[in-house]
């Protein structure tokens, strides 16, 4: 894990939105998923890497583009990432994660998964 003083982030529209680290920058296109610590934020890249930001989930959440979608209270994914969705509502991630969808949210993310479904994306449905 990586907690580096060095974090900014840039937002204008939603489009937009950038994460420096250091003199890296990281797009949306990046984050496999973020999860909630407390008041702090974990970034789940791809490659495997995590850095933690001191801004909360909610924070994060109005800033990334509609491509990143609220499944849980501590959980917030980017939806080119799934691999698939279950009847029990986890979520299957490309990073191997396994992602639960919490009840309350769970009828917003079935709405936004059956929209998709008939795109011809690498979703299943098992």
């Amino acid at each position: 894990m990586n907690t580096h003083p060095a974090i900014s982030a840039f937002t204008g529209p939603k489009s937009v939105f950038l994460l420096f680290l250091g003199n890296k920058q990281i797009t949306p296109a990046d984050i496999i998923r973020l999860e909630a610590v407390g008041n702090y934020t974990r970034f789940l890249l791809t490659g495997g890497r995590k850095i933690l930001t001191s801004r909360t989930l909610r924070w994060y959440e109005s800033q990334l583009p509609d491509t990143f979608i609220r499944v849980h209270k501590s959980s917030l994914i980017n939806t080119s990432f799934i691999v698939k969705y279950s009847r029990r509502a986890e979520i299957q991630m490309k990073d191997g994660a396994v992602v639960k969808v919490s009840r309350r949210k769970r009828l917003v993310f079935d709405r936004f998964y059956q929209s998709i479904k008939t795109t011809p994306l690498s979703f299943n449905h098992s």
